[in-house]
């Protein structure tokens, strides 16, 4: 088992935090665009119907324009669900500091010079 400091778990938290909500926007965006587009194949669905288009093709337009719309709602779904790992993993981070930053902060203000200290000796029970 590799040994992981604080240090190390808090950066590769918060790394995971940041990655995530990136890739929550990024999602987010997207399902922005698929929105649009869905929206357009609505209307146009609506403007091929006016000019007289067979029942047939205009219904698969507008079938269409509905699965890209469900696509869109999925998407921005699992863009709020990033957006909860974030903030699920910034908490994490609160959690390891509040945890630890104090035996960290003592060890260091301790009048004890611990530049030869075996940290093997610390990790016993």
């Amino acid at each position: 088992m590799t040994d992981l400091t604080l240090a190390q778990l808090q950066k590769q938290v918060t790394d995971i935090a940041n990655r995530t909500a990136r890739r929550g926007d990024r999602i987010r965006s997207l399902a922005q665009q698929i929105d649009a587009e869905a929206r357009d194949t609505g209307r146009i669905a609506d403007s091929i119907a006016a000019i007289g288009v067979d029942n047939e093709t205009i219904s698969e337009c507008h079938d269409l324009a509905r699965t890209v719309a469900g696509l869109s709602e999925s998407s921005l779904s699992y863009a709020a669900k990033s957006d909860d790992t974030a903030a699920a993993a910034r908490a994490a981070h609160d959690q390891a500091h509040a945890s630890h930053a104090g035996i960290r902060e003592q060890f260091r203000a301790a009048p004890v010079d611990t530049r030869d200290l075996d940290t093997r000796w610390l990790a016993q029970e």
